[in-house]
């Protein structure tokens, strides 16, 4: 079984098995930078700090930079192997669902 149809036939079962309204939301939230890395990052940070002094600094710069590092390796990774994006490639194979995201207003 090729790479190709691998992905295929593991998108579809997740698709079918495991999708829910919840983990839509709930993995949207989890992939934005700004809506949960960065809070998360933060609060560490301040927690470390607040409860370990110069040491949970450090420690918290130390997860901050593994996090940036983690990140730019995963990027490289993705644009060497240059796989198709499943949303775009597989899309027409999936059933669409309503997701419960909340939008924000358009601005005039």
């Amino acid at each position: 079984m090729e790479a190709y149809d691998l992905n295929i036939h593991l998108l579809i079962w997740i698709n079918q098995h495991w999708s829910n309204p919840v983990f839509d939301v709930f993995f949207t939230w989890l992939s934005m930078k700004a809506g949960f890395s960065i809070p998360l990052l933060t609060g560490i940070t301040v927690y470390c700090t607040w409860r370990y002094g110069k040491r949970g600094l450090w420690f918290s710069l130390l997860v901050i930079l593994l996090t940036l590092f983690t990140d730019f390796v995963g990027n490289q990774l993705k644009h060497l192997f240059l796989m198709p994006r499943p949303c775009l490639e597989f899309g027409h194979i999936l059933v669409a669902k309503p997701a419960l995201t909340a939008c924000l207003p358009t601005m005039p």
